[in-house]
């Protein structure tokens, strides 16, 4: 396991702090899990952030392809 990325250059302005890990190639693979949490519930509310803007804005990309396809039926 080793620490890189803005940590290393200057640890005051570091925003988050980035983690690898490597595996013997025997070894069993396993999820990483946050080390830690700055609150309760915070590593969950951010994993799901993304998820809940690309189902509030699905209905405008079903309404993008419905327009191609009646514009492309249209030049066809």
């Amino acid at each position: 396991m080793t620490v890189f990325g803005s940590v290393l250059i200057d640890p005051a302005a570091a925003r988050d702090l980035d983690i690898a890990v490597g595996y013997r190639t025997t070894a069993e693979r396993d999820v990483v899990l946050p080390l830690d949490e700055s609150e309760a519930g915070r590593y969950a509310t951010r994993q799901m952030s993304p998820m809940l803007e690309f189902m509030e804005t699905d209905w405008l990309r079903r309404l993008d392809l419905e327009l191609l396809a009646s514009s492309d039926a249209e030049t066809h």
